[in-house]
């Protein structure tokens, strides 16, 4: 879902760029946040909570409303 709205974006602001580079550049990226992601959502997690040590309740509070804005939003998508 998030690969295709970067597709959607970047093809509309730059259209000279053929599109299979920016899918290939998509994937790049796609494969970088899934190999990161637990750097990357322990850096979320800190920066929300404004705790550089959250306690597990503050992960799962996290976790929980994350989950809970992303179903409120696929039913508008």
């Amino acid at each position: 879902m998030y690969i295709e709205t970067l597709l959607e974006v970047w093809g509309y602001n730059d259209s000279a760029v053929p599109i299979i580079d920016v899918h290939k550049t998509c994937l790049a990226v796609l494969q970088f946040v899934y190999l990161q992601r637990n750097p990357i959502y322990q850096k979320l997690l800190v920066t929300a909570v404004g705790n550089s040590n959250p306690t597990e309740v503050q992960r799962l509070h996290l976790i929980l409303d994350y989950s809970m804005r992303l179903q409120f939003l696929s039913g508008y998508i």
